[in-house]
Order: C-alpha cells, then structure tokens, then sequence
C-alpha cells in the first residue's frame, strides 16, 4: 500500500468501541480529533461522562490503544493510565464524578524517556510521578468547562511534553497501521512480505516499542472489528459476523472472542443495545 493510501485509509478508520463505557454512564460524548502531527495515525479519542452512583459493571475491552483518564474530583483528582490490553479488565470508577478520557490510536511517536508504554501492558498506573507539571494540568483539566476545552488543554500539553518532533515514520507505525486499515484480517507473514524485513525483525521490532506482539495486536483488531458490527443498523447474525471478520467459521470465532472478552460473541451482544 502506497504511502498516499495509507494517509487516505487512516482517515476513514472508526475509533475503538467501549461499549461498557458508553451504556453503563451518564452524559457520555466524545471527539475525534487530531492531536500528534508527526504520526500517520495522528488521531485520538477524547470522551467525558459522569458515573453512576453504582458504577461496578464497566470494563475496559482490548482496542489496541492506551488509555489516559482524568478523574475531574476537585478534592480526589487523579490521571490514570491503562496501557494497552490483552484482555477484558474492570475500570474502577468513584461514584456520580465526572471523568475526561484520551485515548491516542498511537503512542510510537511519543518521547519514550518520559513513558516506556512496554511497562504498562495490561497494567493500570497513576501518571503524577511519570510526566511532568501534571499538577498544573490537573487543575487546568479541572477548570475547563466541558470536553472541548479539556481536549484543548490536553492537546497543548502534548506538545509541550508528549510529542517527538523527531520521529521518523518507521516498521513499528506502518505494521499498526497495516492491521488496522485490514481489520485484522490479513497473515502476519504476508504484512512483513512487503515491507523490506524479515518477519522475526518485525516481531522483535513491535513488540520492543509497544510490548504487545503481532499476533496479539492483529487479533485485537480483528475483535475489535466484530464487536463495532454487532452494533451497526441491520447488523448480521453471528454466522455472518464470524464471516466478514475473517474468522474460519463459528467455533474458530468464539474461541478467539473470548480471549479478550469475559463473555462469548452472542452473550456480549445480547447485553448491549447502542
């Protein structure tokens, strides 16, 4: 795929579903917007909702992207980082607070001296002792008056401090790149057939910079595919679903489902209606 393609293929590529998220909160809106101008997948997820009174039902799906989340508590306020997952995970919420999500589709052009995104795989951490003047933009977050100006304030803080103005598009960007624009449906070995690289140089290579390996990610895109179907107006049954993802039949499409969800395809689309 031309290097044109893939800037054009980019832009037309869905962002990753929550749907846990979305159904178990109140007030939930979001933005897709651009926020990393030297990376191809430039783009990222801002959310805001508030949580119920109650809120022990939600959980983080795999979607292949971090996850940074502000806790909007002026006595309590928190910024918590959920690396990349491999697996369904509870998100622990305080009650009836309001919370302002980012979720960048990438993180291979951020200054890695400041987060090593391999350490937090499938791990939750606090990010006041890993980045600098968070408490400044704690209270700037919580001072913005809805999600456009806390997506104004997070973008300014990324350039000052997240952004690597020396990035150079490299194998790691163009392999998640790749999968995502294929919805996950395309061999590991014909992915690394075309770009100039052994395929062991691109397995080590990927999982260095993001700690996931190519399997893993390739499979999350493809999951995360199938759930965002479930969704769509006149969606398939689940034999036309398994199909279209690229799944071989039936049993082959539950097995791989439920390694990343809690539940099997059909149980996790009968308890959502988005």
């Amino acid at each position: 795929m031309k290097f044109s393609e893939i800037k054009k293929s980019m832009n037309q590529v869905s962002p990753p579903i929550q749907p846990k998220i979305r159904l178990n909160v109140k007030d939930y809106s979001e933005i897709v917007l651009e926020w990393n101008p030297v990376s191809i997948k430039k783009h990222a997820l801002f959310y805001q909702f508030v949580s119920d009174p109650n809120p022990d039902c939600i959980s983080l799906i795999p979607d292949g992207c971090i996850n940074v989340l502000f806790k909007c508590d002026e006595k309590d306020p928190k910024i918590t980082l959920s690396g990349i997952m491999l697996k369904e995970n509870p998100l622990i919420l305080d009650p009836n607070t309001t919370y302002f999500g980012f979720k960048p589709y990438s993180i291979v052009a951020v200054k890695d001296e400041r987060l090593k995104f391999v350490e937090f795989l499938n791990e939750s951490v606090e990010l006041d002792y890993c980045l600098p003047d968070t408490e400044q933009l704690k209270e700037k977050i919580l001072l913005a008056n809805d999600l456009k100006e806390r997506m104004f304030v997070l973008i300014e803080y990324a350039k000052k401090y997240l952004i690597n103005y020396d990035y150079i598009y490299d194998v790691v960007e163009h392999l998640a790149i790749t999968m995502c624009i294929s919805k996950g449906q395309n061999r590991i070995g014909d992915l690394t057939s075309t770009i100039g690289y052994t395929e062991r140089h691109c397995r080590t290579k990927f999982k260095d910079k993001l700690g996931i390996n190519l399997s893993n990610y390739n499979g999350i895109m493809r999951f995360q595919n199938a759930v965002k179907s479930f969704y769509k107006k006149g969606s398939r049954n689940m034999t036309g679903v398994a199909h279209d993802a690229g799944f071989f039949d039936q049993s082959h499409f539950i097995r791989e489902f439920k390694k990343y969800a809690s539940d099997s395809p059909t149980q996790f689309k009968n308890s959502f209606s988005i």
